[in-house]
């Protein structure tokens, strides 16, 4: 199976650092034109009120409601709107002019009654029949959105009082803030509305200027504080990640390998911080450390247990020499036979028999079991069969041996170990058997 290809903590580090500040900065970004986009609007919409709330006071002067109503464009008309061409002439929009609907009912009906022109726009050489809008001119098809003309010829059915402000897009002008104010005749009949348009598109460049100015300098603010970010975590994190995984790597490819636990070196990573990082190298070396001290002391611990097997079995076959074990026993005697086995629990133990001519014609047999396994069993059992042959050799009766050998053991003896025996000698001659057990 192919090995997964694994991403190393510097590049992750690089990664997330990068896509985690690329979010960031969109998402001020994107806040930052919102609050801009806001901001500009309404000043905008600020500045549009104002020019309108003075344009209406004039039409207020010149009774241009009455106007309006009358279909009229008496004397007053012109110098309302001269009066209109200088608001316009020091005011920063696109369009004044007022407009009325011919029938209310119908919101295509919607008809010019004056606007206003600039110096600049005068003097461009078109005629005044051309360049000024006069009473009773209808709107040219398409100037307005069918949207915003429902919304004017409600704020007229409303005699809504209040400035209202409205986006809208024609084919004609584009995208443009309106202002419009309804204007009233004598009678208080809302007759037409005085309108003021800024053009969007201005707002548009201004804010995708402050939106590159404001891309530019977050990402290269942004690109500052990924360099800032990976250097430092460069130096304070993933480094000394390295470093310890390098020596623990290293530490482990050498026990891999076989090298002998006081050979094994974990590599001084040479981290001084104090902070979690240096608490990590410096439980990683403890640990290492650990490692190798438990391996030396398994070593020396199996090196001792090899060589206890070697005592044990040395031991072994030395308890099992002490023992008969040749068969038959005794070759030369034809007037009996005899054979004998044990199987000890452990390497060495307490059980053991024997068998030994004590002269030509008397047979001693013994066994015995000592309490307890092992070593001390084992050492315990070569006492009491030495002594058991002493005193057998010596022509006792087997009560007499068995008395002996007790009180023998029993003189140096502070363990409180004890063996039972049984013990038998067969005259051979006769056939008769002589035991004694204790």
């Amino acid at each position: 199976m192919k090995e997964k290809k694994r991403i190393s903590i510097k590049v992750s580090v690089a990664i997330y650092t990068i896509i985690f500040m690329g979010i960031l900065t969109t998402t001020i970004a994107s806040i930052g034109y919102k609050l801009y986009y806001d901001n500009v609007m309404e000043s905008y919409v600020d500045y549009a009120e104002t020019v309108l709330e003075y344009a209406y006071r004039k039409a207020e002067k010149y009774s241009f409601g009455d106007m309006i109503a009358h279909r009229e464009m008496p004397e007053d008309y012109e110098a309302f709107r001269t009066e209109l061409n200088e608001i316009k002439d020091c005011s920063d929009i696109e369009y004044l002019y007022a407009i009325y609907f011919d029938d209310i009912a119908d919101i295509h009906s919607l008809t010019y009654a004056i606007n206003a022109k600039t110096q600049k726009e005068q003097s461009s050489g078109l005629p005044l029949s051309e360049l000024f809008t006069y009473m009773g001119v209808p709107v040219e098809e398409g100037g307005f959105e069918d949207e915003t003309l429902l919304i004017l010829q409600q704020a007229v059915k409303d005699k809504k009082r209040e400035i209202g402000t409205l986006t809208g897009y024609s084919d004609v002008y584009g995208h443009m803030l309106n202002g419009y104010h309804v204007i009233f005749d004598r009678y208080d009949h809302a007759v037409g509305l005085l309108c003021v348009e800024i053009d969007i598109n201005r707002i548009n460049v201004g804010l995708y200027s402050y939106v590159r100015t404001v891309l530019l300098a977050a990402t290269v603010f942004t690109i500052l504080i990924i360099l800032l970010f990976i250097y430092y975590a460069k130096r304070y994190l993933t480094d000394p990640i390295m470093k310890i995984i390098k020596s623990s790597t290293s530490f482990v490819e050498e026990m891999n390998c076989g090298t002998e636990p006081d050979a094994l070196v974990y590599a001084d990573t040479k981290i001084r911080s104090h902070g979690d990082i240096g608490m990590l190298a410096e439980n990683v070396k403890s640990l290492a450390d650990s490692v190798k001290s438990y391996m030396t002391n398994l070593k020396t611990a199996t090196a001792e247990r090899e060589r206890i097997g070697a005592e044990l079995s040395l031991a072994t076959k030395i308890q099992e020499g002490m023992l008969p074990n040749i068969w038959p026993a005794f070759p030369t005697r034809t007037e009996f036979d005899i054979y004998a086995s044990m199987d000890p629990a452990k390497e060495v133990g307490g059980d053991f028999y024997d068998l030994f001519m004590i002269d030509d014609d008397h047979l001693c047999m013994v066994i015995a079991d000592v309490s307890g396994k092992g070593i001390p069993a084992a050492l315990f059992m070569m006492a009491a069969k030495i002594i058991l042959s002493n005193n057998a050799m010596q022509g006792k009766t087997p009560a007499k041996i068995l008395e002996d050998a007790n009180t023998a053991i029993c003189a140096n003896q502070h363990e409180e170990m004890f063996v039972t025996v049984w013990l038998g000698i067969l005259t051979i001659s006769t056939g008769r058997l002589v035991s004694a057990n204790a």
